[in-house]
């Protein structure tokens, strides 16, 4: 056969071989990305924090938290 059948192969076997790797990462990062966004988040935000008592409730909607 022509060399260039052979060349054009590889190529393709190679593009396929990208694709799927990539392809099984993207995978990766969807269902490990949940679990890595929580670990970074520190314990001691403020959202984390339990209310005290009612001055820790935003109430009033014109002012900013």
């Amino acid at each position: 056969m022509d060399s260039r059948f052979w060349v054009l192969l590889r190529s393709l076997q190679l593009t396929l071989l990208v694709l799927v790797w990539t392809g099984l990462h993207a995978v990766s990062a969807v269902y490990t990305f949940p679990y890595y966004a929580a670990s970074r988040v520190p314990e001691n935000e403020w959202f984390m924090k339990e209310p005290d008592g009612p001055e820790d409730y935003w109430t009033d909607p014109t002012e900013l938290p």
